[in-house]
């Protein structure tokens, strides 16, 4: 506030005294923050500021601000307490500082190099960059590319299970594995693909399970009593954990809805049982799986396999017989009238003090 009161002093003094010009006015200030105001850009600043160091360079030179220590600065005397006699004596306050009237006076108008950021930090304005992002959902692209080698779900799980042995293999080169793939090996390398897969697509319920929490009842596994095996997959609970079913038809596993690794799933089951429709489908994949709207998933394979395209067989239908001629000829009504008695019907008369029922045919023309 001290130099916007300097500069509007000197603006009214330049009206005053039109001999005298913005030239031969000088300003001295203690503040280097207020001189790297004056020096810079206003529109750094916020807008109180901003506002300030704006009237202040348009009624002013900016390199007529120069930078003065604050013990020989006079205007500083009246904040430090001094006494008025001791202010009666001052020299300072009436002459001001010495090198004022000296003939070598030299002026000091950059006292930037002593600044921190940190110090105006608080008076920058914030610059706002609008940025435009394109996100993409994020994916697994190990499961993506491993995918994308074949649709065959079985060759699938050979491809994956030589991948193991080769870095088992290698970890352990004095027992190495050859010959024909053996069931464990399989089993390991499909529970790791599947796992790897409810993974990236059951974030939240895996995290809730682990953590001893239940599953959100927003889910769409909130209705089927989910939990992780020993094996680390998610599978569907129920009642019949004492039943003699094998263990994935008490608990099958569950595979997410409209992922390339359950339509692999569905397309191998819809081949393997002979282009089963969808019901059927279901069924057998529910041996084992059990997929996120499953019927609907079916529907689509079935949908999509061009064997059953061409091979879809049209159903036919009875040809019916001739119409009688009674049905097919023009007549007036009640020209051929038919009778046929209903009953028989047991009824009791009204007059009747005992409760003797009589049988009755009603006559229906």
């Amino acid at each position: 506030m001290g130099a916007l009161v300097s500069a509007r002093l000197a603006e009214y003094l330049q009206k005053t005294f039109p001999w005298i010009t913005s030239d031969h006015i000088f300003f001295w200030s203690d503040s280097q923050i207020t001189l790297h105001w004056i020096n810079g850009d206003p529109l750094r600043w916020k807008e109180f500021v901003r506002n300030r160091v704006r009237e202040i360079q348009e009624k002013t030179n900016r390199h007529h601000w120069n930078y003065c220590r604050g013990k020989t600065n006079p205007a500083d005397k009246l904040t430090r307490g001094l006494s008025i006699h001791v202010l009666v004596q001052d020299d300072c306050w009436w002459h001001g500082p010495d090198w004022l009237t000296s003939q070598n006076l030299s002026f000091n108008n950059s006292a930037d190099s002593e600044i921190n950021e940190a110090d105006i930090a608080d008076e920058l304005t914030k610059n706002y960059v609008p940025v435009m992002t394109v996100t993409e959902h994020c994916r697994n692209d190990f499961i993506d590319n491993l995918l994308s080698i074949t649709n065959d779900y079985t060759k699938l799980i050979r491809i994956i299970s030589y991948v193991f042995r080769f870095a088992a293999n290698c970890r352990f080169p004095e027992s190495k594995k050859s010959g024909p793939l053996k069931a464990d090996e399989r089993v390991r390398a499909e529970n790791s693909l599947i796992r790897m897969v409810q993974e990236g697509k059951f974030q939240e319920e895996i995290k809730d399970l682990k953590r001893g929490k239940g599953v959100s009842n927003k889910s769409k596994l909130s209705s089927l009593n989910v939990f992780i095996d020993e094996n680390g997959i998610l599978k569907v609970g129920g009642r019949l954990k004492h039943s003699k079913l094998n263990v994935y038809s008490k608990h099958p596993i569950v595979l997410p809805t409209n992922h390339i690794l359950t339509t692999n799933i569905l397309v191998y089951y819809h081949k393997k049982y002979l282009h089963l429709g969808a019901q059927a489908l279901l069924y057998q994949v529910r041996q084992k799986f059990w997929p996120i709207n499953g019927k609907h998933n079916c529907k689509k394979v079935i949908f999509k396999c061009i064997t059953c395209a061409k091979n879809k067989p049209v159903l036919t239908s009875q040809i019916m017989g001739d119409l009688p001629t009674d049905r097919v000829t023009l007549n007036h009504v009640f020209n051929v009238t038919g009778i046929d008695f209903a009953g028989p019907f047991f009824l009791k008369f009204i007059n009747q003090r005992k409760g003797i029922l009589n049988k009755v045919y009603v006559v229906i023309y």
